[in-house]
């Protein structure tokens, strides 16, 4: 590359890099520490995950439409299931009821910050 061409960029905004042209020597720094990199990674594929899932307006009303006759069905396959006994293979209506909960919420996770990066 000749001198005093195009920037070259190395790790871009999120990297914390900077460009530098191709004469310039690439200084061996020490990386700076960035406590809160992690949250700016999670920020950023949350914030991906939403304009994916709202660019299609439709499909996204579908989806939750889907979500909530999902937990609506699971809650009265519950209701029914406990209108006949007290317990279900020693668990508890409560029980049951947290654990449907814990589910649905990792997998919304799942699908927010997972499957639309993939």
């Amino acid at each position: 590359m000749a001198a005093g061409g195009p920037p070259v960029h190395r790790g871009g905004e999120l990297m914390g890099g900077r460009p530098v042209t191709a004469d310039q020597p690439v200084a061996v720094r020490r990386p700076r520490r960035e406590p809160f990199r992690p949250l700016r990674v999670a920020w950023l594929f949350f914030r991906v995950g939403i304009m994916s899932e709202v660019q299609y307006r439709v499909n996204f009303f579908l989806q939750l439409l889907q979500s909530v006759v999902a937990l609506g069905t699971g809650l009265a396959v519950l209701a029914i299931v406990f209108s006949h006994t007290t317990q279900l293979a020693g668990w508890t209506r409560p029980q049951l009821l947290a654990l449907m909960g814990i589910h649905i919420m990792m997998g919304g996770v799942i699908h927010t910050f997972v499957q639309p990066n993939m």
